[in-house]
């Protein structure tokens, strides 16, 4: 399967569950979770966060609630669900809010011109990773802050099962990596933690 194919595959899968009255929504919150996320931000006035792989915008409604004087976008491949986002913020008052589609390879914004991003349960569904944190790594101004949260092997699962399980769903998932995998992707694309 290409790259592109698997995005395709990524993306019907999603389109599908984010449609269907809040099945993915009801599997993913945790409002503990959201709230640790949260306060991660610190965002300043004119701040640009962008948030990847928003899906339902399940990160980029609170952050735009919370930081009305900063811009959010919520980047994603799946387009109907991204429509059905921006009424939302249309209808919510939220002007700070965008929402964007992308082919899921290269980001749609120039070099150093996000100040924050954060991705929550998403980096396992890039086919190209490698090429994602590069492109995560140019927009990113040298003073921003990157904020990734995404699940990890279990370390008594070493045949890849759950990963197989997890294949076998419509939803284009990849692999879960495990920290140090993660650790070596980002230093090689720049970063520094």
């Amino acid at each position: 399967m290409t790259i592109k194919d698997s995005i395709q595959l990524t993306k019907n899968g999603f389109e599908t569950s984010f449609l269907e009255s809040k099945f993915y929504e009801k599997q993913t919150v945790d409002d503990n979770h959201l709230n640790l996320l949260m306060n991660m931000i610190d965002a300043q006035k004119s701040d640009v966060i962008l948030d990847l792989g928003t899906g339902t915008g399940y990160i980029a409604f609170p952050l735009a609630k919370k930081y009305s004087d900063s811009t959010i976008i919520g980047l994603d491949i799946v387009t109907e669900t991204l429509k059905i986002n921006a009424e939302k913020a249309s209808k919510d008052n939220l002007d700070n809010l965008k929402f964007a589609s992308y082919e899921g390879i290269n980001f749609p914004y120039k070099d150093n011109s996000v100040d924050t991003i954060i991705t929550r349960y998403a980096l396992h569904h890039f086919p190209d990773l490698k090429s994602s944190i590069k492109e995560m790594y140019r927009v990113l101004r040298p003073d921003g802050k990157l904020i990734v949260s995404d699940p990890t092997p279990n370390e008594n699962d070493t045949s890849g099962f759950v990963d197989k399980f997890m294949q076998m769903k419509p939803d284009g998932h990849i692999k879960f990596y495990h920290f140090n995998e993660y650790k070596e992707m980002f230093h090689s694309a720049g970063f520094h933690f």
